[in-house]
Formats: structure tokens, sequence, C-alpha cells
């Protein structure tokens, strides 16, 4: 067997573990800082995020997000985003923090999902349909009764960070709901789900 030819290797050719490791629990996010939202009690100022970057592989947010950060870590300079449009926040991936819901509505929806219930009643069809369609932003800010929760979330964690979605929804309304009762089922279709809130939520 013929011999290699000696190969002169530099950093660049080289990773270490520690390396590795920082990549799969880091992660670089990309956006922009939002200049006219008050910061929370942690001091964290609310941005605007794009993309990120995790596992060495770059992604770009088909619904962007706000939500609470720290001080950016400097001006995006990686995943194609421009360093004098965009700045880069690099975070732990189980950095918790605090996200901003915005979404169009209207007075009487807003008023029928949050307003006031007789104890031990049931939401009514208005209710349950905005507690549902609430949970699925901001991944998805367009969906309709008819979505299947499958289509929507088609993997198991996102069903059931779904599902905690509408409890914490009904909650915020005045309802108690048991995260079983909520239909996860690939086929299930929101308004399935929508109908298991009426019936299985009460206040």
């Amino acid at each position: 067997m013929p011999k290699k030819p000696h190969l002169d290797l530099t950093e660049k050719h080289q990773t270490s573990l520690s390396e590795i490791i920082d990549q799969t629990t880091t992660l670089v996010a990309f956006g922009k800082v939002i200049n006219n939202l008050p910061p929370t009690s942690q001091g964290h100022h609310f941005g605007r995020v794009f993309g990120y970057k995790r596992n060495g592989v770059c992604l770009k947010l088909q619904n962007p997000i706000m939500i609470a950060l720290p001080e950016p870590d400097g001006r995006a300079d990686d995943c194609g985003w421009d360093s004098e449009r965009f700045v880069k926040w690099e975070l732990p991936a189980s950095f918790a923090s605090t996200q901003l819901h915005v979404h169009p509505t209207t007075l009487s929806d807003s008023l029928l999902a949050a307003g006031a219930v007789v104890s031990g009643a049931h939401p009514t069809t208005a209710q349950a349909n905005q507690i549902v369609l609430n949970a699925c932003r901001p991944e998805h800010p367009n969906a309709t009764l008819n979505d299947t929760v499958g289509g929507l979330f088609p993997l198991a964690k996102e069903r059931s960070i779904f599902a905690s979605r509408v409890v914490a929804n009904g909650k915020s309304a005045g309802f108690t709901l048991d995260p079983g009762k909520v239909p996860i089922g690939d086929t299930d279709t929101l308004g399935t789900v929508a109908a298991a809130v009426v019936t299985n939520a009460t206040a």
C-alpha cells in the first residue's frame, strides 16, 4: 500500500472537544434591538430575532420573534447577515427569557378570550377558538381551525409545547385545563382541539 503524503494541517482543519460541546449547547441569534420598549425586570431589552445558528447550521425564521435578551455581543458577522444592519447574541440554548407576542385582533375577540367568567363555567366556542389559535403563534400566525396539529407541529416535542400553550392561554382567560385533555394527534384539527377546550376547561 503506497505511503500517504504528509498533510500540513492548519488550525482551520481541526477542532476540539470543547468546541463541539459548545456548538451543541449554545446558539447565536441574529436580529435587531427594539429601542422603544422598556426593559424587563432582569434588565434585558427586547430584540427582534430573524435567524440563528446552532450546531454549525444557519437558519432563518419564517416569522421573526420578539424576545427579551441581554446586551448584544456585537455586530452580526456570520450566516450572511449584514453587519451594518443586524447584531448577534451568543447565548446558551437553555437561556430563559420573555417572549412578546404581537398579532392583529379585534376588541371583541380580545375581550372574549380574556373576559370574566362564572365559576364552574366552560369557555364559549369563540373563547376556545381564540385560545387554540393563539397557541399556534408565533410559528403559524395564519393558522385556521381546519389545520391539523400534525401538519403544523410535526414533531412530538412541538405538539407538547403547543398543548402547554393551550393550557397556559386557557389559564390566562380564567380557565383550568388538564394538559392530557388536549388532543394533539397528527390528524386532530385545531377545531377538534377547540371543541375539547370547550368540553374540558372550567373556570
